[in-house]
């Protein structure tokens, strides 16, 4: 598409404001002497050091513990102490380890999805309304697809083995015995549209024959013929 010459006068503003906002943080940065030697090797490193639940403790006049606490929502914490140390990690920049953090909470916030693959229409919008309820939630998901053999499948478990709270399969061209024994067994496990029988998962699946006779049922409805 044409760019006009508004949208170019636009993108430069946005540009410059950016560029801006990247010094003025660097510049605040070098005075809390949070800075790191720039890396020549990748100069696309701004030197920015991450700020580490200690520094967030010493700005709000805490222990790590009770920072952890608050971010992790282990443990009560008084009001105010909670906005203070809230306060004290925006300041900061401050972002949880991830790791560290499920390590802690023994929860990861994230589900497995396991699924044949992403052509199509259907696969990728079961996909797209588990990911939207995830969220919701705030849970993410962590995909993998194209799982056409036992083998593919275990080494794909395999992989999600510590990183995810939760299963769900979609795995037709599977029956439940190929797959059971590589199972983790204290993670939850849903069936999407797998083969029945021969398990006791939790299991959604969709009537595809009563669907197409509901279907056909209207079209004759409405007239149409064949």
């Amino acid at each position: 598409p044409m760019m006009s010459v508004n949208d170019a006068v636009n993108d430069e503003q946005c540009l410059i404001s950016l560029i801006k906002r990247i010094a003025d943080k660097r510049n605040r940065f070098q005075d809390e002497g949070r800075l790191k030697p720039i890396n020549r090797f990748y100069p696309w490193d701004f030197g920015i050091m991450a700020a580490t639940i200690r520094a967030v403790a010493d700005e709000a006049d805490v222990s790590p513990a009770t920072v952890s606490r608050v971010f992790n929502d282990t443990a009560p914490v008084e009001q105010s102490t909670r906005e203070r140390i809230l306060e004290a990690a925006e300041r900061l920049d401050y972002v949880p380890n991830a790791t560290a953090r499920s390590l802690s909470t023994k929860k990861t916030s994230t589900f497995g999805v396991l699924f044949p693959y992403l052509t199509g229409e259907y696969f990728p919008e079961v996909i797209r309304g588990l990911d939207q309820e995830a969220q919701r939630h705030d849970r993410f998901l962590l995909l993998s697809s194209s799982h056409h053999t036992p083998n593919d499948l275990r080494g794909a478990l395999r992989s999600m083995y510590g990183r995810v709270d939760g299963l769900v399969l979609m795995l037709p061209q599977l029956a439940a015995e190929d797959f059971k024994e590589y199972l983790p067994d204290d993670v939850p496990v849903v069936l999407l549209n797998c083969a029945p029988g021969g398990h006791d998962f939790s299991v959604l699946s969709i009537d595809n024959h009563e669907g197409g006779r509901v279907a056909t049922r209207h079209l004759i409805e409405q007239g149409h013929e064949r």
